[in-house]
């Protein structure tokens, strides 16, 4: 900080200083307290690594706050690419919050009121109840997360239940999450994640037991070229495997179901389902355990760099003498 040839103070601040600040949005907040009247102060200067701000004045005292702003409550995250509330009263519509992949409901799927947070899906085995999104969502290449609720009876132990995802049976492609025992995959009482892998031993199962009769979420967390995670309930990884390559297929993803072996729909689940969500990229551990105490939101950058945070406060006092006029 200091005086420039004509007369004005000068502060700058570099916001790349701080830790882990990568925000797009910088706004500086500039509250002015004068004794005699509100001095001229403008943002002289925002360049990507630095906010300047000048002033001219009579004695002041100033605050700076930087402040950056990232994606809050219900705002959406850059990496959420689909989410479904399942908060509809009625009708065959899921709407989809953050893009424009809406699903259609099949079979007996319903809302149903008691979800995870407000109304969700729900649907029998029998009654043939899935939510269909179309042919969407491959993740052929690159990162991708997918985050879900659910919620079976107390004890049901029933092979092959599929929670959501994009596959067709008897080929090796696609992903989903499914629950309890499919073939070699799974394991009784837990949830898994497939992601074109060829065998059950390699992919992730859950440590947690999820068919208690009460919510608990699935989040499966691919990292292309690295590994596959499985996350039950928040919390660390649960266990993961070297990630197979996401084989290419034309099925519609679904929710409660799975494309049978003719490439139709089929659903595949006696519960209910609720807060769906999608990424293209690999959440982290924070992410998942944001996303699990708040289930209706969308996941917020790592915490150095949470929503509104203040980052960098700076109170200065500035004082500059008017000339004294002499006898």
């Amino acid at each position: 900080m200091g005086l420039n040839r004509s007369g004005w103070a000068e502060l700058a601040i570099d916001p790349f200083k701080i830790p882990k600040v990568l925000s797009t949005f910088c706004l500086a907040y500039v509250l002015v307290n004068t004794r005699l009247s509100l001095p001229r102060c403008t943002a002289h200067q925002v360049e990507s690594k630095s906010v300047k701000i000048r002033l001219n004045s009579t004695p002041l005292l100033i605050s700076v706050f930087v402040v950056f702003l990232t994606p809050v409550a219900n705002n959406i995250d850059a990496d959420v690419i689909a989410q479904w509330h399942f908060d509809e009263t009625g009708g065959g519509t899921a709407f989809d919050s953050v893009g424009s992949v809406n699903g259609t409901l099949a079979g007996d799927a319903a809302f149903a009121a008691g979800g995870i947070s407000g109304n969700a899906v729900s649907m029998t085995r029998a009654g043939g109840g899935l939510v269909n999104m179309g042919d969407n969502f491959g993740f052929t290449s690159g990162d991708f997360s997918i985050v879900s609720w659910v919620k079976l009876a107390a004890g049901d132990t029933t092979t092959d239940y599929f929670i959501a995802g994009k596959h067709r049976s008897t080929q090796v492609a696609g992903y989903f999450l499914g629950v309890n025992t499919s073939s070699t995959y799974g394991g009784t009482n837990k949830s898994y994640f497939y992601d074109s892998n060829p065998s059950g031993p390699t992919a992730p199962v859950s440590t947690t037991t999820i068919n208690d009769g009460g919510w608990h979420q699935v989040v499966g967390v691919y990292h292309a070229g690295g590994l596959s995670e499985i996350y039950v309930d928040g919390g660390g990884v649960e266990d993961s495997k070297t990630a197979a390559t996401i084989g290419g297929i034309s099925q519609s993803f679904l929710i409660g179901g799975i494309s049978n072996s003719g490439g139709t729909p089929v659903g595949f689940l006696n519960g209910m389902v609720d807060e769906v969500q999608l990424y293209d990229s690999a959440l982290s551990s924070n992410e998942v355990q944001f996303l699990f105490e708040n289930p209706a939101l969308t996941a917020v950058p790592e915490p150095s760099s949470f929503a509104i945070a203040c980052l960098g406060l700076t109170g200065i006092v500035l004082r500059r003498n008017r000339p004294v006029a002499t006898k």
